[in-house]
């Protein structure tokens, strides 16, 4: 079932469960409620309680079917098509429930965005989220590991190590996200020996796990460790073959000329 139909489902849960409560009572004590007026209040009272029952259910599936579409969009990182399908069945129930973008659907289209390699794009998205609705520390990270490795597909790299130098590394998903953008922008100024560790940690937490392997690749060759860099290369080719990442290593490992060779 697609989000926006579970989510259609889920709204009319909330307003369907009260209103057969207030039936049911209004058929069961109609009787009384000619007879002692004051029974109304009973009613409402009940009615009130119901909204609230029904509120909190549709309130829970919300939250639980929210954690299923991220799951399926991390899942799906792998295929950039699925990813966008995923992405927009996820953004349909925002529109079937009647709300706003709010920062978690920002930051997964931003997310979107840089599997694309839309780089310019993702980082309009991000520079568009305010910063007050970040309120979870693991919301900031992710804002700004996504905004640092947008910066370094842009080649702006002193905006993006000003952002990196302030993120905090813990054990989380979006630090391992931040380990994997610091890396490539490593890569990128040819510190390959700094960009090992962090691209290490990325793929060892399955953190961009295309663009890690082929960072860590190019890190391993220019330090010299050609037949470790062959093997992590080797695995981004198992992992998805059809991708952009391995489309760039084809570039990268076939020319005569290659920057790293």
């Amino acid at each position: 079932m697609r989000a926006r139909t579970q989510i259609v489902c889920i709204r009319w849960v909330a307003r369907l469960v009260p209103l057969a409560a207030l039936v049911t009572l209004l058929f069961v004590l109609l009787d009384d409620l000619i007879h002692s007026p004051g029974l109304l209040l009973l009613v409402g009272v009940a009615y009130g309680l119901a909204t609230y029952a029904a509120a909190t259910l549709a309130a829970r599936l919300r939250r639980s079917l929210c954690a299923r579409l991220d799951g399926r969009l991390r899942s799906s990182r792998h295929d950039v098509v699925r990813l966008r399908e995923s992405f927009d069945d996820f953004s349909d129930g925002y529109v079937a429930l009647g709300l706003a973008p709010d920062v978690h659907l920002r930051l997964w289209e931003a997310d979107v965005l840089l599997e694309e390699e839309r780089f310019a794009d993702a980082r309009l998205v991000l520079l568009a989220i305010n910063a007050s609705g970040l309120r979870a520390p693991e919301d900031e990270l992710r804002h700004d590991q996504a905004l640092v490795w947008a910066l370094v597909h842009e080649g702006r790299l002193e905006a993006a190590a000003a952002i990196a130098a302030r993120a905090v590394l813990d054990g989380s998903a979006p630090a391992a996200d931040m380990h994997a953008a610091i890396g490539a922008h490593l890569v990128m100024q040819k510190q390959y020996a700094a960009a090992l560790a962090h691209l290490e940690v990325a793929r060892a937490a399955a953190a961009r796990p295309l663009a890690s392997r082929y960072y860590l690749g190019v890190a391993l060759w220019g330090t010299g460790q050609h037949d470790a860099a062959e093997h992590a290369w080797e695995e981004l080719r198992v992992l998805a073959p059809d991708s952009c990442w391995a489309g760039r290593l084809d570039q990268l490992t076939l020319a005569d000329a290659a920057p790293y060779r």
